[in-house]
């Protein structure tokens, strides 16, 4: 047996904390967000996961809905339990935002110093969509957080072969998918990297065989309510998938929705990723001399593949579009370790103004995701305030008029038996119809989405009819630089507020 001197293994020791400083670092302090900036509103499909949930561990079965199934079973263990689901849910969101970090810096540690590797975590921690969905209960999150795990594992595999790490990539990639659907667009990467190990075949039949687990839910699901193991539930509705959805967004009048997107992911999301966009390319381009080739392009065959078939999508949503941030933020330190090596060469004015603008770059990411995500957080909660207020004033027999998409969200919170209409604007003709019966209408100038703003119902045409008689307004934010600065130039009203107005029907 050969025994390892004590000096050995102090070095050791010391080279281990050196590389898990840095991490450690980053990881307490998105710790300290994710508790900060916690959102416990739900929205329309963390309510139909909730309510799914409830119908599983009621009567062992779902029901139908349009979405992925195994959030639905996931979010089942608490109410099993008897525990606060929504509590869980975001644990599981904040989990998988700190796993994403962690994996992160894990697969930029081999081409990027600790230092760096941390700081592009940082930066991916910080950045407004996985920030802001990883307080939430949605699963956009744990389906980015099993998909960083899926390259992590073939990127492993392809670093020291243990089939243990191929095997574990299928069930990433299968439990991801499962999680939700637009996360298999990263298909074109998957089959280049089943092509480059197929020797490994047995390996491969294996990892088949591990991905069937996490697709066990969504299977019993198909079955039971969509009439085979393999289909979409959006599909049983509507298409979904299809050429024309490419050249145009009928619904938004949009054209060629692949343009969109790239603007999204690259020059817009709050400006997420937009200072970082010239860094991203240039490491994409040098990607191909400092990692190995086949990585390089695996990287750039997984952005091409998700950004290119999200725009067969039926629907445009930024949410969808996160799962390529993956390439890019490897694609990052690839290239700020190329800058940085640059800089490294040059005088000591350079090196100091190097670090300036890596300080001042990650202030100026967090400040906008810190402000903008406790704004949002602020109008779901005024949003939840006007529906749970407006059933002091509803009884059984009423009526209520409000936006398109929030009637559900009313039914949702109603234990009366009343009727919620969603039209587009509000007539006298449409006020006639329930002559006798108490109307409400439940309204707002604005109401915000994460793709921008969407107008209220018109209420012009009646306006003389409405008597307010309740108000909520979204709550003061902590406000930094960027809020002040706002307010200092006269642009508040660029601060993400809602008003919902609850207005009787004067008879």
């Amino acid at each position: 047996m050969t025994l390892t001197p004590p000096n050995a293994m102090t070095m050791s020791r010391r080279k281990t904390l050196r590389l898990q400083l840095p991490i450690l670092a980053v990881l307490l302090f998105t710790l300290f967000l994710i508790l900060f900036l916690a959102d416990r509103t739900l929205q329309a499909d963390p309510s139909e996961w909730l309510q799914s949930a409830r119908n599983l561990v009621q009567s062992g079965d779902t029901g139908l809905q349009h979405r992925n199934i195994l959030f639905s079973y996931i979010l089942a263990v608490p109410l099993f339990l008897g525990l606060d689901p929504v509590l869980f849910g975001l644990v599981v969101s904040g989990i998988s935002l700190l796993g994403s970090v962690y994996l992160l810096y894990r697969i930029n540690l081999k081409h990027a110093s600790p230092a760096l590797a941390a700081f592009v975590s940082l930066l991916f921690a910080i950045s407004y969509a996985p920030l802001r969905y990883g307080t939430q209960v949605f699963t956009d999150i744990p389906a980015l957080a099993l998909t960083i795990g899926m390259v992590y594992f073939q990127f492993r595999f392809l670093d020291e072969r243990k089939p243990l790490d191929l095997v574990l990539s299928y069930f990433f990639a299968s439990a991801t998918v499962s999680m939700r659907y637009a996360s298999a667009f990263f298909l074109f990467a998957f089959l280049y990297f089943a092509w480059i190990t197929r020797r490994d075949w047995k390996w491969h039949a294996l990892g088949v065989l591990a991905a069937v687990v996490p697709y066990i839910p969504q299977l019993i699901y198909n079955v039971r309510h969509l009439g085979g193991p393999f289909a979409i539930s959006y599909a049983s509705a509507e298409p979904i998938f299809g050429l024309q959805y490419f050249f145009k967004d009928e619904q938004a009048g949009r054209q060629y929705v692949l343009l969109h997107y790239l603007r999204f992911l690259l020059l817009d999301f709050r400006l997420f990723f937009a200072l970082l966009t010239p860094v991203s390319l240039l490491g994409a381009v040098v990607s191909f001399k400092r990692i190995p080739r086949v990585k390089a392009v695996y990287l750039l065959l997984f952005f091409l593949s998700v950004v290119l078939l999200l725009s067969f999508y039926a629907y445009f949503s930024n949410r969808y579009v996160m799962v390529a941030l993956i390439p890019c933020f490897i694609w990052l330190a690839v290239g700020l370790a190329e800058i940085q090596h640059w800089v490294q060469e040059r005088k000591r004015l350079w090196r100091i103004a190097w670090v300036l603008a890596l300080v001042a770059l990650a202030y100026g990411m967090f400040e906008i995701s810190f402000q903008v995500i406790q704004s949002s957080r602020a109008v779901h909660e005024a949003r939840d305030a006007a529906y749970s207020d407006l059933h002091q004033f509803v009884r059984d027999g009423d009526v209520v008029i409000t936006l398109s998409s929030q009637v559900n969200s009313v039914l949702r919170r109603s234990s009366r038996q009343i009727e919620v209409l969603g039209p587009d604007a509000i007539t006298p003709e449409l006020l006639q119809q329930y002559e006798g019966r108490n109307v409400y209408v439940l309204w707002t100038p604005q109401r915000l989405t994460s793709e921008g703003t969407n107008w209220s119902l018109t209420i012009d045409a009646v306006r003389s009819r409405l008597e307010p008689i309740h108000t909520v307004r979204s709550k003061p934010v902590v406000e930094l630089l960027l809020y002040r600065a706002l307010r200092l130039f006269g642009k508040e009203d660029s601060i993400p507020t809602e008003e919902w107005i609850i207005y009787r029907v004067v008879r």
